[in-house]
């Protein structure tokens, strides 16, 4: 152990590095997701040396019902069938750049030099400058409320082939602009609008260089929206608000703490109960898909059962992907190629859930890990919201950009986003909203422990606040975070 404390001197220079990663990922300068797939991996290996001892072992058994989960989808999406034909040093960084930006937030509290707030103003400056120099190329080439000037003319020709201008923008990749897809840039507005709920939890007056970087952060993102316009993203945003709106309710000093406990718990039982419906519709529509238990007669004879599992719009491309899951030669991912035609047209297919798009690069089993996964992720963030030392500023938009990304992805991914390129596949978890998901996944990890044990970090924090008030003589801090526990005893 004594090997690993001389490594913890070089604390500042890792948290540094982080910050800039993080930013150049956002900002996705020059393109190419394998810089940051080796950057990502060499400081990971750089944190573990530094944070290895800040680790307990009560906190192992949360961490690998975790870690486990993250590990196996980092197997299925670089080594999945489909991806076979990929360079094996760019699979082999994938697999590597899943894990390290899933541990670089694990390090992230850990590190008492790393402010997560800056770490977000870092995630969002990257982000709000590559949509803002797309956003002024797209009006450019398209100008103003162009889905809507052009929405009776929408047509045009490239290469002898029909395309919708109203469905395509601009992009940066690298230092180069493609045509892709709205809703592809509509993940990068989503993100930034996620911002936006902090406002509600700072004082415009006492954090007025707070509030001014996070409104142009938000006002980058809305703007993108607004520009095209792409309604259709705006309605992603919904839980977002709703979970927003809970967090003030729950982070008000007004509310009292029997119904914060409460609403938690209505909250917690309403995720369960939710889960479970979805878990039964995804294994009715599994069984419908394939065939099993001649489940998909009992469907296709029943005119309600047959417009919810046979709908055309959302769940034909979803059956058909089901449906060549379940074949020999697709159980980790789909084999591309003519040789099998009908798997072929199944992978090209858009699904828009990156859920079932991981089915194609993973197989079947890597689905249900990824279930498994958003579950224990649930319950670690639910954790980290009610008990962790971070004030609500940061809380809201950690939480809110989860679930932006999450939302978003679940019912919007483009796996072909390219407009003029209809063969090259997008994965969702080879790209950067994901690593940044991934970090943030790391940095709300907050272990199930006993009800009177807090984790290591945790005292750390509030080690760092009485620092800070020693130096700058006086600390303010409007919020005060207790667990459950202790708020028992207070009451009584």
């Amino acid at each position: 152990m004594n090997f690993f404390k001389k490594f913890t001197r070089y604390e500042n220079l890792l948290t540094f590095l982080i910050m800039e990663l993080l930013a150049l990922t956002s900002f996705a300068l020059g393109g190419n997701n394998v810089i940051f797939y080796v950057i990502g991996f060499v400081l990971a290996i750089f944190g573990l040396l530094i944070n290895i001892n800040k680790f307990e072992k009560k906190e192992l058994v949360s961490l690998a019902a975790m870690g486990i989960p993250v590990i196996l989808i980092a197997i299925f999406v670089a080594f999945g069938t489909p991806n076979q034909s990929k360079p094996v040093f760019e699979n082999i960084f994938v697999f590597f750049a899943i894990i390290s930006f899933f541990a670089l937030g694990l390090f992230a509290p850990r590190m008492k030099s790393l402010k997560i707030e800056t770490v977000l103003y870092c995630i969002g400056f990257g982000l709000a400058m590559l949509t803002l120099i797309s956003m002024i190329y797209s009006w450019i080439s398209y100008g103003f409320f162009y889905s809507l000037i052009y929405r009776d003319t929408p047509n045009y020709y490239y290469n002898g082939a029909i395309f919708d201008i109203t469905k395509e923008s601009a992009f940066l990749f690298g230092f180069k602009f493609k045509e892709v897809t709205t809703n592809y840039t509509g993940l990068y507005g989503i993100i930034l609008i996620c911002f936006v709920p902090g406002l509600l939890f700072i004082s415009p007056k006492k954090d007025k260089m707070k509030f001014i970087i996070v409104s142009f952060i938000g006002f980058v993102g809305v703007l993108s929206i607004l520009s095209v316009p792409n309604f259709k993203a705006l309605l992603y945003l919904i839980p977002v608000i709703l979970v927003t709106v809970l967090l003030k309710f729950l982070y008000s000093e007004k509310t009292k703490i029997e119904t914060k406990k409460n609403t938690r718990k209505i909250v917690y039982y309403g995720f369960v109960g939710l889960v479970i419906l979805l878990v039964i519709f995804f294994v009715l529509s599994f069984l419908n898909a394939t065939g099993v238990m001649g489940f998909n007669e009992v469907v296709n004879n029943n005119a309600f059962l047959s417009k919810i599992f046979n709908n055309g719009r959302f769940m034909m491309p979803i059956n058909y992907v089901l449906n060549q899951s379940v074949l020999e030669y697709n159980l980790f991912g789909f084999v591309n190629s003519m040789s099998y035609w009908q798997t072929q047209v199944a992978f090209n297919t858009k699904t828009y859930f990156f859920e079932f798009e991981l089915v194609k690069e993973g197989g079947i089993f890597a689905l249900v890990v990824l279930v498994f996964l958003i579950v224990i992720t649930f319950s670690s963030v639910s954790r980290y919201s009610s008990k962790g030392k971070d004030t609500p500023f940061i809380k809201a938009i950690v939480i809110s950009l989860m679930l932006g990304i999450f939302i978003y992805a679940t019912f919007a991914q483009d796996s072909f986003p390219f407009i003029h390129d209809n063969e090259t596949y997008s994965s969702f978890f080879r790209s950067l909203p994901a690593l940044i998901l991934l970090f943030l996944m790391g940095y709300t990890f907050y272990p199930d422990l006993k009800k009177d044990e807090v984790p290591a970090f945790e005292n750390e924090v509030e080690e760092v606040k009485e620092e800070i008030k020693e130096e700058e003589g006086e600390y303010v801090d409007d919020y005060t975070f207790t667990t459950d526990e202790e708020e028992e005893s207070n009451e009584k």
